[in-house]
């Protein structure tokens, strides 16, 4: 893979290799091992395995890889995620990270279709909003899964989408302005805030706002230096 600068200098290019290093190191214990492990296991191991290679894609991200390389990885990605058992074994972030990372590099719809279980419920018996929309952009959702309660977590993003549908563009720019302003400090529940001066950081992306901006057409020129926003992805264009 080719490199660019690069992007989050919140770490060096060293911290990004190790954490890469670590993650392979991880897959290939497990994949040795899932022979052996229960049958009832098997799913959870081989989820955990697609973590940690999502987790690749992150750093591989941060340490500047050029967006078509990484294309190819996200792809890969979604080839694997088929019949995954999502719903126990994926957290929210990653819910929305990978359906926004498939938008931006345009995965194929039948690949795309292997994160359907995203759309079930949370344990609190809400649908993720935010997913929901992002999915229904390649797939149509069941019945079922558009008449669940919304996750209010999923709430700023999701208003952004309706102005920008509703054809409300300067309120939608500044609807996603403040919503990647705003977007560290509303993750303060999740396990990789503040995380940093650890050895396990990944970076800090809004991927979903990207995807948002990218897929409604929204303007993002106000957050385009900001620390958080991934604007290449937001404007991606495959090479030609």
């Amino acid at each position: 893979m080719m490199l660019m600068e690069i992007r989050d200098t919140r770490r060096n290019a060293e911290h990004f290799k190790d954490v890469i290093e670590s993650l392979e190191h991880r897959i290939k214990r497990n994949l040795d091992r899932i022979d052996a492990i229960p049958p009832g296991r098997v799913p959870r191991v081989k989820q955990m395995i697609w973590n940690f290679r999502f987790s690749i894609v992150q750093c591989q991200y941060c340490l500047g890889f050029v967006l078509e390389d990484l294309s190819d990885e996200v792809e890969e990605l979604f080839v694997e995620a088929g019949g995954l058992d999502w719903v126990t074994n994926t957290d929210y972030s990653n819910r929305s990270w990978i359906a926004s990372l498939g938008l931006i590099f345009d995965i194929d719809v039948e690949l795309f279709g292997n994160i359907a279980l995203f759309s079930e419920t949370t344990p609190q018996g809400k649908r993720h909003a935010l997913f929901s929309r992002l999915y229904e952009q390649k797939h149509e959702l069941p019945p079922q899964a558009r008449e669940l309660q919304v996750d209010p977590d999923d709430e700023g993003l999701v208003a952004v989408i309706d102005l920008a549908e509703a054809g409300k563009t300067g309120e939608a720019s500044e609807a996603l302005t403040k919503y990647v302003q705003r977007w560290y400090v509303k993750n303060q529940g999740m396990g990789w805030y503040n995380s940093h001066d650890t050895n396990n950081y990944k970076g800090y992306w809004a991927y979903e706002a990207a995807a948002v901006a990218r897929q409604w057409k929204i303007d993002d020129t106000a957050i385009k230096d900001h620390q958080y926003y991934p604007y290449d992805l937001a404007h991606y264009q495959p090479a030609a």
